[in-house]
């Protein structure tokens, strides 16, 4: 938001924020123009909406988030057809917990999460129609695409990644793979499905380049320009990437190789799904993309050479800023010494 307003776009994001509820931290302060929806997950304690800066409701009413959500993005389309814009829509569903209008319960054969993603998908065709109305649909980049894979510990609740291996939390490709459709009728071929490994931290250098903007040279960028690919070429070099799991370094892919470092597996408990204790893994990505056959012993130098390249690409990181302390446990000795127990 802050790089495309030097370009004079107008800009907003309207749903979930989750970046930091605080003050200094909120969209406003952060290059928005605009702001609506929820600071955090839907999940959490105090959930309200805010507009702006301002808290304007503590009561809300989850059955219809979704579309109160697209509405309001209508009507930032509708106020801006006449200038840039640059509209994140960040939906609060399927997170959990899931909920549906009464226009689209039992509207699907996969129970409530299923109607939830069919209201989604009626909620994404009146963005398009609103853009088409605008007659400014053909000249607008849209892209969708998730922040992570399924949540598996909700069971029913917390979708699938088909036959890609565990899910949310783990760095297995269930976990972090997730897809991505791109629309620009006006500069991008229909119909294309493109492999290329991309990020969704290459959106801002890749947004820089369309837009002929230059990034602070002081910033470090861990994202790519993806443009080539968006106009059906290929990047010209094998894509690596680091997989982390909070602040543990645990896997490395380049190109179609992934290596993954030994884990000690998790029993399971109600927010993460159990998954069982590995030794070193060597995934070929392209003719394995499920993780179902591992290669290790098979081509050791391989596995060798990207550990070796691993390390090298985690040392260029630098010093990386401590993993962020996101809840600790309340003091409830007070409770403890009046009633006894636990």
């Amino acid at each position: 938001a802050e790089l495309l307003k030097q370009k004079g776009y107008r800009t907003a994001i309207i749903g979930k924020w989750h970046l930091g509820h605080h003050y200094q931290y909120l969209p406003l302060q952060q290059g928005f123009d605009t702001y609506f929806g929820v600071p955090y997950s839907n999940d959490m304690e105090s959930l309200v909406y805010m507009r702006g800066n301002k808290v304007i409701s503590h009561k809300i009413n989850q059955k219809y988030t979704t579309k109160t959500l697209t509405e309001e993005a209508q009507k930032f389309i509708a106020q801006n057809k006449d200038q840039p814009f640059f509209l994140f829509l960040s939906y609060t569903m399927p997170h959990v917990p899931i909920y549906v209008s009464e226009n689209f319960l039992g509207s699907s054969k996969r129970g409530i999460y299923g109607d939830t993603v069919q209201e989604l998908d009626w909620s994404v065709g009146q963005i398009l129609k609103s853009l088409k109305n605008s007659k400014i649909l053909n000249n607008t980049l849209v892209v969708f695409s998730s922040d992570n894979g399924p949540w598996l510990a909700m069971k029913a609740n917390g979708g699938s990644a088909g036959e890609l291996r565990a899910g949310k939390s783990y760095t297995f490709e269930g976990g972090m793979k997730v897809p991505t459709v791109v629309m620009w009728p006006d500069k991008i071929p229909k119909e294309i499905t493109k492999t290329d490994v991309i990020s969704q931290m290459d959106w801002l250098p890749t947004l820089a380049k369309l837009n002929q903007l230059k990034l602070n040279d002081d910033i470090a960028i861990d994202g790519l320009d993806i443009s080539e690919i968006l106009f059906n070429k290929s990047l010209k070099k094998d894509r690596t990437l680091l997989y982390f799991e909070g602040d543990k370094l645990q896997a490395f892919r380049k190109g179609k190789w992934k290596l993954k470092l030994p884990y000690d597996g998790f029993k399971g408990n109600k927010w993460r799904q159990a998954i069982k204790a590995h030794d070193t893994l060597l995934f070929d990505l392209e003719a394995d993309p499920n993780e179902k056959n591992n290669y290790y012993k098979i081509f050791p130098k391989q596995a060798e050479s990207l550990a070796n390249q691993m390390l090298e690409h985690y040392k260029r990181m630098g010093k990386l800023p401590p993993s962020l302390i996101t809840r600790t446990k309340a003091d409830h000795s007070h409770f403890k010494k009046q009633y006894g127990g636990q």
